[in-house]
């Protein structure tokens, strides 16, 4: 069976609820789009012991629509009943590592000199729905210059639809009867541009990775939706479609959700020096005691507590951390394999973690300056980030189980960015970029540093395995015998 489609671009706005945590200036402002967005902020991934919101609007980890009473959005360990997260509402904030998290992207118009970018946190400068995807990119062909376009045509505008949303799928509806996700789904999802797959037989079914699978897809079309202190310029035209997936599993399988995030340009300009950055509020407990690091050779971010006991987890809390698997593809030698859409390719390298940057509640980006500013592993005003005399563009790269090295202090509510490029990224480029949550819990606060390193390098293999781990050893077959 042969699938067509059409996607379309957003030219509304829609508006997120005030909530307590964010600065001040950081919240959305007044709605002034002519119909409510079809916004989906009640749809989470609970296949193993991290239960995470997921959007169609950008942001994670959070629960935008208070559907447990409140906005903190990501729980570990989690039991497979939310009965339990309803059940903290006297003390909101137990159990949970993380607070919120978004794609955040900024560039420069190579027609302009223009810093264009896109922030997700607080408020999100993303809107549901795809983009066009009819756009013909027709290059100046009496220039062999990179950056430059001649024209761009077939550019349509459609409304929202109902349609855009969060698509849950679960690995036995696949293999039983198939529930109405599946077929909304199948109806829905795939024509937004969801991963699909034809089996032998003809059938188009969903291309499902994990146990359980969220889909969605957004995008920055409206410009009117550009309206976040650390953003408000004029729109990248960048559709993001959001995979994300965990397994049902025991072990470190358990502590484990990754987001594949697949970026189109999809707008009329060449992003020249474009940079990608997974943003994260952690709020690890308690927020006011977080420390913060990141390990360059695992291209690692992570929070930790600042002493052995959390007002919220207790003694020997947790610690998260964010592995950035895979960026944009650069060339590479002859003995490089990078890997891009499933695929492997031979000659060709994925960019890493290229920068790591922390700031405190207070020393938020207040423009797009400053915000691209630590895209690019600067300090927030511009300036070199410099550690016993050598410049840096990561923060934090010391040891802190031993002590050693360039170590966060001075513990407060920490946000940090952990970002790849920069790239030229043109109009029909794309590009994945994959990562993973990993919560881990040892035997103290620091040896939970270790433990969510040794998760790490289990989900790196998973990765290099194309997610396809090992199955699960089957349940013994029992017999009973009566004796004397």
């Amino acid at each position: 069976m042969k699938i067509k489609y059409m996607v379309c671009v957003i030219v509304l706005l829609f508006a997120l609820s005030s909530v307590a945590a964010p600065p001040a200036g950081r919240v959305p402002t007044a709605y002034k789009g002519s119909a409510e967005m079809k916004v989906d902020n009640t749809t989470y991934i609970d296949a193993n012991r991290i239960l995470m919101f997921v959007t169609n609007h950008g942001n994670f980890g959070r629960d935008l629509s208070d559907l447990f009473g409140y906005d903190y959005g990501t729980w570990f360990p989690y039991t497979g009943d939310t009965a339990d997260i309803g059940g903290n509402i006297d003390k909101a904030g137990d159990y949970s590592p993380y607070y919120a998290g978004g794609l955040w992207m900024g560039a420069i118009d190579s027609a302009t000199n223009e810093k264009r970018v896109i922030i997700s946190e607080y408020s999100d400068e993303y809107v549901p729905g795809p983009m066009n995807d009819t756009v013909e990119v027709i290059y100046d062909t009496l220039t062999t210059d990179p950056l430059v376009v001649d024209t761009i045509v077939n550019r349509t505008f459609m409304t929202d639809r109902p349609e855009f949303k969060v698509y849950k799928l679960f690995r036995d509806s696949l293999e039983a009867n198939p529930n109405q996700a599946y077929l909304d789904y199948l109806r829905y999802a795939i024509a937004q541009g969801a991963p699909y797959k034809v089996t032998d037989e003809g059938d188009t079914i969903p291309d499902m990775i994990g146990d359980q699978m969220c889909w969605s897809v957004f995008n920055d079309a409206d410009t009117a939706q550009h309206n976040n202190d650390a953003g408000t310029t004029n729109p990248l035209g960048i559709e993001v479609r959001n995979t994300t997936f965990a397994f049902d599993r025991q072990g470190s399988l358990g502590n484990i959700v990754i987001i594949r995030l697949h970026v189109f340009n999809k707008g009329d300009r060449i992003l020249k020096d474009c940079y990608f950055s997974i943003w994260s509020d952690p709020d690890l407990g308690s927020a006011g005691d977080d420390l913060v690091g990141c390990d360059t050779n695992l291209s690692l971010g992570y929070v930790y507590n600042a002493t052995n006991n959390d007002s919220q987890y207790g003694e020997a809390p947790p610690a998260l951390g964010i592995d950035f698997f895979q960026g944009p593809l650069i060339a590479g030698g002859p003995a490089d394999t990078a890997f891009m859409w499933g695929d492997t390719i031979p000659g060709f390298k994925n960019m890493g973690m290229t920068s790591f940057n922390k700031y405190i509640n207070g020393t938020d980006p207040d423009d797009f300056e400053q915000t691209y500013n630590y895209m690019t592993g600067k300090t927030r005003t511009g300036e070199d980030y410099i550690y016993d005399g050598q410049v840096l563009k990561y923060v934090h790269t010391g040891n802190p189980v031993t002590g050693e090295g360039d170590l966060d202090i001075a513990p407060a509510d920490r946000r940090w960015m952990q970002s790849t490029g920069p790239i030229i990224f043109r109009p029909g480029d794309s590009t994945e970029i994959l990562a993973a949550i990993i919560v881990g819990q040892g035997n103290s606060n620091l040896n939970s540093i270790t433990v969510v390193k040794q998760l790490d390098d289990f989900a790196q293999q998973l990765y290099e395995n194309g997610f396809n781990p090992p199955k699960p050893p089957a349940r013994p077959v029992v017999t009973l015998t009566e004796l004397h």
